[in-house]
């Protein structure tokens, strides 16, 4: 449980800038879907995976930034 308060609060502490990102909009539009589905009553997963620097806390804080709002 610590390692996702650790990693939440990571998240949060950096909002993203230049929302949606850059080169990322297909991404964005999938993680506005499924928060979209989330606030209806259905669930969901994804999965972020990839090399090191190539965007993955970006697009999590954007998803945090779609659940807040």
């Amino acid at each position: 449980m610590l390692v996702i308060a650790d990693t939440l609060a990571f998240v949060l502490s950096a909002p993203p800038q230049g929302i949606p990102l850059p080169g990322r909009r297909l991404e964005c539009e999938r993680l506005t879907a499924l928060m979209s589905d989330i606030a209806a009553g259905s669930g969901g997963a994804l999965v972020f995976h990839g090399d090191a620097g190539i965007g993955k806390s970006a697009l999590v804080r954007f998803g945090v930034a779609e659940a807040i709002v």
